[in-house]
């Protein structure tokens, strides 16, 4: 399917200011919004620079801040000078630039949401469909925003309109719970607004994209921190409202082709390769600076899969093994180099057309039809204690696809350990297996029992499973926020 590039067209960055400070994009007291904001044009272009700041999100929030944060990773060095090492061995501090990123790149989202939904307000132009089509993918938008700091952070303000200076160093942080409910709101209101498809402008939020990332809300919401069951009942509702929606792959390895763009999954990261520079880094980060077959400088240091999870993964069974990763290439001198990598988005026949190491044309899946069937699996299982014919039904969704044999786990322990191995095969490099071991309360255990293993005294708390709020925020006021414990 081809990707359509109207959604990566030129950022209307004469619209907004810089995005240095805090929350503040634009002092509304400044000028009034319609005389940049005049017709359907004009907001089409303002909702697109959103979707424009998300080519970051998958880099930082999936790769660096999740995949890289678990045992799916290890880069045998200890004493580079890179975030993604010390991530790795969760020595994070506050002025560390990827997490000064993550913050600044969600309050930019959020901020140009908010001014999107502000000047639908302010226009009340005649096309009611266009609209409401606008202000869903606002709310989604925002929520999916609000979303990754909340996992990131922990408590974190809440914007929910454009922000003078003086009002943006007035705002303190929210309780998680409070974050989720308006989280959930914003999800609510998208749903309503967005249609379940919007043929020929694939890459735009949908109504099942909602609801997806809403019933991950609720999912989250009865799990590790909050723990509020009383949400499995409406996580699991919508999870069975999508499932007979799903446009499974038989074969896992399509899912990562740039032909199958915006085919299977329900939202992505879009990407365009060329001279327009909205290609995408992160299939490079994954790849050697002396790959034979990449003719363009790697990743420093490369993101390396853990040989924990090579020797872990079954390699004559598993299909997903040789679709994900790979442990030897040629390298410059025609030699066979012995060297873990993940090849998931690795297609030889895209390198000939690139222009940079920054140029590729895949999408990053955010929300992809296996992680329904798991959450599916994961939720009915939370809320009944062990497994259930249904929640073993999904979870064997994403087995049988592998070439494994249907499990059949008679208690919630075997049935858990199952789900633990579903999330880390199924999403190497997507960072989904970290948020579930954070969520199901295995986090801990499971670094502290990796960095044992590989000889390292590096000992973890409940603490690290946040990061800490940057430096720069930090600064804006005193006690405006309070820094998260172990910081």
């Amino acid at each position: 399917m081809m990707k359509k590039v109207y959604i990566l067209i030129v950022l209307i960055a004469t619209i907004f200011v810089s995005c240095d400070d805090y929350l503040v994009l634009e002092n509304p007291n400044a000028i009034d919004s319609t005389q940049f904001f005049q017709d359907e044009d004009d907001v089409s272009a303002a909702v697109t620079g959103v979707y424009a700041e998300l080519r970051r999100y998958p880099e930082l929030y999936n790769i660096y801040l999740s995949e890289v944060r678990s045992n799916n990773i290890n880069f045998n060095i200890s004493n580079a000078q890179r975030d993604a090492v010390d991530i790795s061995r969760f020595n994070v501090s506050q002025v560390m630039v990827t997490v000064e990123d993550a913050w600044q790149y969600g309050y930019v989202v959020i901020a140009r949401a908010n001014k999107v939904l502000e000047v639908l307000d302010e226009l009340n132009l005649p096309n009611q469909e266009f609209n409401t089509k606008s202000r869903g993918e606002a709310r989604f938008l925002r929520a999916y925003a609000h979303y990754n700091l909340v996992r990131t952070f922990g408590r974190i303000p809440i914007v929910d309109e454009t922000l003078s200076p003086e009002e943006g160093v007035s705002i303190g942080q929210s309780e998680t719970e409070e974050v989720y409910a308006f989280i959930e709101e914003d999800l609510n209101i998208a749903i309503d607004n967005l249609a379940d498809s919007y043929p020929g402008e694939e890459g735009r939020a949908t109504k099942r994209a909602a609801k997806a990332l809403l019933a991950e809300l609720y999912l989250t919401w009865a799990s590790y921190p909050v723990q509020d069951l009383s949400k499995l009942d409406a996580s699991i509702a919508l999870f069975e409202e999508l499932i007979p929606t799903l446009n499974w792959a038989s074969n896992f390895e399509d899912l990562f082709k740039v032909e199958n763009d915006n085919t299977y999954s329900l939202f992505e990261v879009q990407y365009v390769s060329g001279t327009a520079g909205i290609g995408a880094t992160f299939p490079s980060q994954f790849l050697s600076s002396n790959f034979l077959q990449f003719p363009f400088n790697g990743g420093v240091p490369q993101i390396r899969p853990s040989q924990d999870l090579i020797d872990s993964f079954d390699q004559e069974n598993d299909l997903r093994f040789n679709a994900s990763v790979d442990t030897v290439y040629t390298n410059n001198f025609f030699l066979q180099q012995q060297d873990n990598y993940i090849k998931k988005w690795f297609e030889t026949d895209e390198v000939p057309n690139l222009l940079s190491r920054s140029d590729w044309p895949h999408n990053y899946p955010i929300i992809r039809p296996a992680s329904i069937y798991l959450m599916h699996a994961e939720a009915l299982n939370l809320k009944n204690g062990g497994p259930t014919t249904q929640a073993i039904q999904s979870l064997n969704m994403t087995r049988s696809r592998a070439g494994l044999t249907n499990a059949n786990p008679v208690n919630a322990q075997e049935f858990n350990e199952l789900l633990k191995s579903e999330y880390r095969y199924e999403f190497v490099g997507e960072g989904q297996y970290w948020h579930y071991l954070v969520r199901s309360e295995q986090a801990v255990d499971v670094m502290n029992d990796f960095f044992t293993m590989i000889n390292e005294s590096i000992t973890i708390n409940e603490n690290k499973l946040v990061y800490p709020i940057p430096f720069s925020q930090m600064q804006i006021r005193e006690g405006l926020y309070t820094q998260n414990p172990g910081y």
